[in-house]
């Protein structure tokens, strides 16, 4: 367990790099090689390597590994590795490699690697290469690759190369080779 007041001020001081812990508390921010039950930050929570089951920060949870379970923050959720289960966040989610469950963010959804799940976003969402995802924006959707899913937007919805479901925007709809029904 580890309770800190920012990173390297805390009960594990320099040592939290490379620390692992169960549970993490974190005033204003928080810094640890990784987390197996539960994170909570005030303001910021940071992990070098993996998170499991829960993390929730004010502001911003950043992992550099991959994370499973849900993930909160009231601005924005960033993962440099693959992530499985839901990311909330007030303004914006992004995750590097692939990602399998839900995404929700007030303003913009990225996942760059395969989308597995639902996308909801005010305004964007994208999703990388051969993903089976439903994503609903209030501007636009794109998916970078090969796609079966359905696409809800209120401007645009883009697939990338052969799509294989629906797309339904106030604008425009556009993809490569489309199986299924386009209406905009």
């Amino acid at each position: 367990m580890q309770f800190s007041i920012l990173p390297s001020i805390g009960t594990n001081g320099l040592l939290n790099t490379s620390t692992t812990v169960d549970y993490s508390f974190n005033l204003l921010g928080g810094l640890n090689a990784g987390v197996r039950k539960a994170e909570f930050g005030a303001f910021l929570n940071m992990n070098i390597d993996s998170v499991k089951y829960f993390q929730a920060a004010g502001f911003m949870n950043i992992v550099g590994g991959h994370q499973e379970g849900i993930q909160c923050a009231g601005f924005s959720n960033i993962n440099n590795a693959s992530f499985e289960g839901a990311q909330l966040a007030g303004f914006s989610n992004t995750v590097r490699k692939d990602f399998k469950g839900l995404q929700g963010a007030g303003f913009i959804n990225s996942t760059l690697g395969k989308h597995e799940g639902v996308q909801g976003a005010g305004f964007t969402n994208i999703a990388g290469k051969n993903s089976n995802t439903i994503q609903l924006a209030g501007f636009s959707n794109q998916v970078l690759g090969n796609s079966k899913g359905l696409q809800i937007a209120g401007f645009s919805n883009t697939a990338g190369n052969n799509y294989e479901g629906s797309q339904i925007s106030g604008f425009i709809n556009t993809t490569g080779k489309i199986k299924g029904n386009q209406v905009g």
